[in-house]
């Protein structure tokens, strides 16, 4: 599984890999994630939220649910899921400047609302990239 990473080695690791890429595809996929880290973020990256963001949390529709309320906002939830980067966080809350999650059950981590992605490039844990964020950046 891939993990978030610095500029520098996510260029390095793209031009070390045994020519996979032609040049012109290398530069998309450094210029794509350059991109990436310098998007704000937000909190639909870290955790499955609405269009508002709002924190959203799996109702937990089965068959029997079918055609109901709670079959729409499964469908709503597993939609802002596919849009989530990040595996292993859970929202625990927020103030006015930061949101509080906790990460992999034990490591509790305040993220500042008004900064980019490249903000968690810079903490020890190595956060690991949804499968959406390696479709984008490595495939």
């Amino acid at each position: 599984m891939k993990s978030l990473i610095p500029m520098t080695d996510f260029v390095l690791q793209i031009i070390n890999q045994d020519n996979l890429y032609s040049e012109v595809k290398m530069l998309l996929k450094i210029s794509n994630y350059a991109n990436f880290l310098k998007h704000p973020l937000e909190l639909g990256m870290i955790v499955p939220a609405d269009e508002q963001g709002n924190v959203l949390n799996n109702p937990r529709a089965t068959d029997i649910d079918a055609g109901t309320e709670k079959e729409l906002q499964q469908t709503i939830y597993n939609n802002a899921l596919k849009r989530v980067m990040f595996e292993g966080f859970t929202f625990i809350g927020d103030s006015e400047a930061s949101w509080i999650f906790e990460y992999k059950k034990g490591f509790t981590l305040m993220i500042p609302r008004k900064t980019t992605v490249e903000f968690l490039c810079f903490h020890r844990k190595h956060f690991r990239l949804t499968q959406t964020a390696i479709e984008l950046f490595y495939l």
